[in-house]
């Protein structure tokens, strides 16, 4: 527990000394020096590090805090300073970020389409298109703003001086959360249309094999555990039917699904043995009672548990309305589920 609260410390630490270090002694960028902090960091330090995700997820939640502060104190700032005619000038500075960002990606284009895992024309688009801009170029204005508010504060300042600094620091602010504004309104909601038209979100055939597996995996184990329910005591006057149609993975339950579960509810559970007779009727709540006495009796030979007694079924799932999902009018026979 102490390792855990050293490395995350060490991190903070870090990180703030790196922009003492930079901002107030260097009289350097220290926004700057906190970013090519963060990539030291990430490619020498993070061996270091006794639990990887404890300082990850510690920092999301941080990273979100001071956004979250960040854009309320920069919009608070930006909707004073903005006037009208800026919207011109900005819709025309928003076009040229763009334009701009679309030639730096394609100007390196040959070397990234031929490193590493490479990268198609498509991909080098939308990371034109789709690249957030916001949480650095406010920081930097804000910055920027109180550095220069601070300066002309001084009487050697002339008044015009002082006025002319103030309005050009002003606009900068201006445009850098403007620029942030648009890319939030324009980018993000229009980035899943890009996606979809450049043919980058169509699943590959071994993303669509990794997904059946899962659901089949969760299937079987939502399975095994429904078996696992129904047969403790406890539960005995709950109506099971009513969970089966309220669990989506329980819906439309094939028998060779069942018949693989039984064999994990052996594994997982080899103390316990359920009366398929008393659980095929929830699985299968439309078959008929002959097509459930044989399915009940297919599903018995997977079990160890040697039967004298012959295979019944010994309820049938209520078709009435109930007004919860608790029966107690008709009660579930232990002895008959075990």
């Amino acid at each position: 527990v102490e390792e855990n609260v050293v490395q995350v410390t060490s991190t903070i630490t870090v990180a703030y000394l790196a922009f003492y270090v930079s901002e107030i002694l260097a009289g350097c960028s220290g926004i700057i020096s906190v970013l090519f902090c963060g990539v030291t960091t990430k490619a020498f330090g993070e061996t270091l590090l006794n639990n990887t995700a404890l300082t990850t997820d510690f920092w999301h939640i941080t990273e979100h805090l001071l956004n979250t502060t960040l854009f309320c104190l920069g919009g608070a700032v930006w909707g004073g300073i903005t006037s009208k005619s800026d919207w011109i000038y900005l819709a025309c500075l928003y076009v040229a970020v763009i334009m701009i960002r679309v030639f730096l990606v394609f100007s390196f284009f040959p070397l990234t389409s031929r490193i590493g895992i490479s990268q198609n024309w498509q991909e080098a688009l939308f990371m034109s298109y789709g690249g957030l801009r916001g949480t650095v170029g406010v920081s930097l204005a804000l910055l920027l703003s109180a550095q220069i508010y601070e300066q002309t504060d001084d009487e050697s300042v002339s008044e015009e001086t002082r006025e002319a600094y103030r309005i050009y620091v002003d606009k900068l602010f201006a445009f850098s959360g403007g620029i942030a504004f648009l890319t939030l309104l324009v980018n993000g909601p229009t980035s899943a249309i890009l996606l979809k038209n450049l043919g980058l979100v169509t699943p590959s055939e071994t993303r669509l094999n990794v997904v059946k597996n899962y659901e089949q995996h969760m299937k079987i184990n939502t399975l095994v555990e429904y078996m696992n329910l129904i047969s403790k005591k406890r539960f005995e006057h709950v109506d099971f039917g009513v969970i089966r149609e309220h669990v989506s993975p329980l819906q439309n339950i094939t028998r060779e699904e069942v018949k693989i579960a039984a064999e994990s509810f052996k594994l997982k559970y080899p103390d316990k043995t359920p009366n398929f007779a008393n659980l095929v009727p929830y699985l299968f709540p439309n078959e008929s009672q002959l097509a459930l006495t044989s399915e009940a009796s297919t599903l018995l030979s997977f079990s160890d548990r040697s039967r004298s007694e012959p295979i019944t079924l010994t309820r049938q799932p209520s078709k009435r309305v109930r007004e919860t999902v608790y029966d107690y009018k008709t009660p579930l026979d232990r002895l008959a589920v075990l």
